[in-house]
């Protein structure tokens, strides 16, 4: 009675089973009554008056219980008043199926928010995504589930804890920041534009946020449904869905929520598949616009596009379709057209020389450019070819070629105290501010990655191996300078140290441009990798090393004084071992008194070799046994297994990495280090005038045209892709029903077979008892015969 009272005043729909017994029939049978009959509700309630008191029959305490029987009349007649009446629906017990109460829940109430919240919580648990798809055609508004009510196997359920600190207002954002956690803070901060409490949200694409609600709760048949409704890019949107469900697999991993790690994982996989599946068939239809469904921002999810999302989740099979290759090749080429042989001859004397005709060939003329005179067709093909990703690269590479020469130069020439003449020589200031420059040209391209806050962009930024590098390299390089202005002559030689070192990490550098060959870009790939196979190695090799070592070392120098240099003393022989240094003279006692003070290694003690010089040699054997044989064996066969691991895929993960190198050139700046500082600094004063001055009304004018062009275009694409999703999702349900029916018609003619041997060997049965009734009788017969002639004989 209170909660049907209670759900009315909140104008929430009450089903009513009728004949469910109790405060159910008492309620359905007041409300058929005031429907049908035209007396008045306080009479109606009257006629109640019993069976409320059979019901609260269990009350022992007369004035509570009368109390109570007041109270039971109230919420009646509350319940049954003419404007709550259409609240209330009767179902019969043995009709009570969920179609018809979840539509009762969903009509008209005075609070739509909770109404909508109950219908979600149903379906969600029921799992009945077709009753969703007609709530979906009429609303559009949502409602966060409560937090404690989460399925303990759901991801959300992982961060109940951060989701519950958050108050009711800004619970929407809680999922907003969890989101952005997830993706890195590359898509939009969902639900950050909500004011006010979530049920006054109004949202403009309900789909969407349905469509991340299922993959955040890890609803395969719902995200499903979401996504073929979805008018965003459905290609897009599957990667960010597995991009999202990747990274829920690994925090379930971390929780030791393996089953859920599973599930999840198998669901991002299923996303893949699908955004592939999706680009195959869009590919095979229409080549042009796929292209441009790869490479186009997504305005739902902050402008990303699939392919940045696809090299974010590590989804190389997307990466290396034909359409994504197609389409990364062309951006790589610009507007230049390189593919036979003497395109590329001309494409190189223009970098050495810059002949204008030359780069006039290479040029692809837009069709809006073709009525062009030859002088505008001039400085286009000028401004085509040196904003071409591929000549900025050819430039950049030269650059630091020349950068290295230099570096080199004044490393073995002109590398003097601070303080004596010409030092800092010029070279060298040549090459601090090179230097700089590429500095300068690292901070803004950490500034101008995909996610919004700075600590994404750090976060993201440091996740590159080859930023670390970088970092590496530039603090080791001002380390180094630093030196050179303040150690004074006596030291210097720990600054000429720390250039060396330097200089070998820029040396390293280049191996990343090697990812623009398909020949060299793998073996980059198995370098970092048997790196990590190094690192496991040598922990391994430590230990015998340390163990021989000492072992040898307290043998034959027993009794030593306390040193610094002892450990290394120790690891001094185990280590050289390993290239054929034995140190026989040593071990065997062949060297003297005066060579043992005279050799600082010896430390002016000589080896006691005596008695037991056969332990040290048997030490030895043993050591070279199983380090030179058995442990060089074991990393070369580490080094085989990742070589043969990586070459099966070599192209694939070529592809892969390709992307990153690609998209790092079309964005930078045309000019190479160190005239780069230029463009940055155009840049830097273009960016400050365009915030600092308004529009004019005709640049305004030619935006809006460009952003209506784009719309158009963008729904075009999104039908384009919903329609080969829905074939993509029609042809996998009839595999799987083909899939099926092969795997009945197998068991069917296994059945058969069964039965057929079951058949043979029931027939042999039968056969076998024939044969061996037949000997019994014959047995029984001779034995017959017997006895009757020993009875003839007596």
């Amino acid at each position: 009675m209170d909660k049907g009272a209670k759900g009315d005043a909140a104008g929430i729909p009450v089903v009513i089973i009728k004949g469910s017994g109790r405060a159910a029939d008492i309620i359905a049978e007041a409300y058929l009554r005031s429907r049908n009959t035209e007396m008045s509700d306080d009479r109606i309630v009257a006629d109640q008056e019993k069976n409320v008191r059979d019901l609260i029959a269990h009350v022992k305490n007369g004035r509570w219980r009368n109390t109570l029987m007041e109270e039971c009349l109230n919420h009646l007649k509350q319940i049954i008043a003419p404007q709550n009446r259409r609240l209330i629906t009767i179902f019969q017990k043995d009709d009570s199926n969920f179609v018809e109460i979840v539509n009762a829940l969903w009509q008209e109430s005075k609070n739509d928010i909770l109404d909508t919240t109950e219908k979600l919580k149903l379906a969600t648990v029921l799992n009945r995504y077709d009753t969703i798809e007609d709530f979906i055609k009429k609303e559009d508004r949502i409602q966060e589930p409560e937090v404690h009510q989460m399925d303990v196997e759901d991801p959300l359920h992982m961060f109940k804890k951060e989701l519950k600190r958050e108050k009711s207002e800004k619970w929407l954002d809680g999922i907003g920041s969890l989101l952005r956690k997830l993706t890195g803070d590359e898509y939009n901060a969902l639900y950050k534009e909500f004011k006010g409490r979530p049920e006054e949200a109004n949202v403009s694409d309900p789909n969407k946020h349905l469509f991340l609600w299922a993959v955040l709760l890890n609803r395969r048949k719902l995200a499903i449904l979401f996504l073929k409704r979805l008018t965003t890019g459905s290609i897009g949107t599957a990667l960010i869905a597995s991009r999202i469900l990747r990274e829920l697999s690994v925090y379930a991993k971390r929780k030791n929520k393996l089953t859920l790690h599973s599930d999840v994982l198998q669901l991002s996989g299923e996303f893949k598949d699908v955004a592939l599946g999706t680009l195959e068939r869009l590919y095979e239809a229409d080549s042009k616009n796929c292209e441009l469904a790869v490479v186009r921002t997504l305005p739902a999810f902050g402008n990303t596009t699939c392919l940045s999302t696809a090299y974010s989740s590590n989804n190389r099979k997307f990466i290396g379709h034909d359409c994504c290759q197609s389409k990364l090749q062309s951006v790589w080429n610009g507007n230049l057209c390189i593919s036979s042989r003497t395109q590329w001859i001309a494409f190189f004397v223009g970098i050495i020389l810059p002949i204008f005709p030359v780069m006039m060939l290479l040029n692809d003329y837009p069709e809006e450019s073709s009525g062009s005179g030859k002088i505008e067709r001039f400085f286009i093909s000028v401004r085509n070819y040196y904003t071409a990703p591929i000549t900025k690269f050819v430039y950049n590479f030269v650059s630091y070629i020349v950068l290295l020469l230099l570096f080199a130069f004044f490393l073995l020439t002109d590398l003097r105290p601070y303080g004596e003449a010409n030092s800092p020589g010029t070279i060298e200031w040549i090459v601090v501010v090179w230097v700089t420059t590429m500095v300068v040209e690292e901070v803004r391209q950490l500034i101008a990655r995909a996610p919004k806050s700075m600590k994404y962009k750090a976060i993201s930024w440091i996740s590159d191996v080859w930023n670390m590098l970088d970092f590496a390299m530039y603090l080791l390089f001002a380390v180094s300078f630093l030196l050179h202005l303040i150690l004074p002559p006596n030291v210097f030689v720990a600054a000429r140290v720390m250039y060396c070192m330097t200089y070998i990490i820029f040396c390293l550098r280049p191996l990343q441009f090697g990812f623009v060959l398909k020949e060299v870009g793998p073996k980059t790939i198995m370098i970092f990798k048997m790196m990590k196979d190094l690192a496991y190695f040598l922990f391994i090799l430590i230990l015998f090393l340390v163990g021989f070592g000492v072992a040898v070392e307290a043998i034959l120098y027993p009794n030593m004084d306390p040193h610094f240099n002892l450990i290394a003393r120790a690891l001094y022989k185990p280590f050289w071992y390993l290239y054929g240094e034995l140190f026989l003279e040593e071990i065997e006692g062949r060297i003297d008194n005066v060579t043992c003070y005279e050799d600082p290694r010896f430390m002016n003690v000589c080896p006691q070799v005596g008695e037991y010089q056969w332990v040290v040699h048997g030490l030895t054997a043993i050591y070279l046994l199983i380090s030179n044989i058995l442990l060089i064996n074991l990393l070369i066969a580490m080094f085989s297994f990742t070589f043969g691991k990586v070459q099966e895929n070599a192209e694939l993960i070529w592809k892969f990495h390709r992307y990153a190198l690609i998209f790092e050139y079309v964005d930078r700046p045309t000019l190479a280090p160190p005239l780069i500082i230029i463009e940055h600094v155009f840049r830097l004063i273009k960016d400050l005038k365009m915030r600092l001055t308004e529009k004019c009304l005709k640049e305004e004018e030619e935006e809006e045209q460009q952003q209506q062009q784009q719309q158009q275009q963008q729904q075009y694409l999104n039908q384009l892709e919903k329609r080969h999703l829905n074939d993509y999702l029609i042809e996998k349900d009839q595999q799987q029903i083909k899939s099926t029916e092969r795997r009945v018609k197998s068991i069917d003619e296994r059945v058969d077979k069964a039965v057929l041997e079951v058949c043979e060997i029931k027939s042999s049965i039968s056969k076998l008892r024939l044969e061996l009734k037949d000997e019994i009788d014959i047995m029984k017969k001779d034995i017959l015969y017997e006895i009757s002639k020993i009875k003839t004989k007596e």
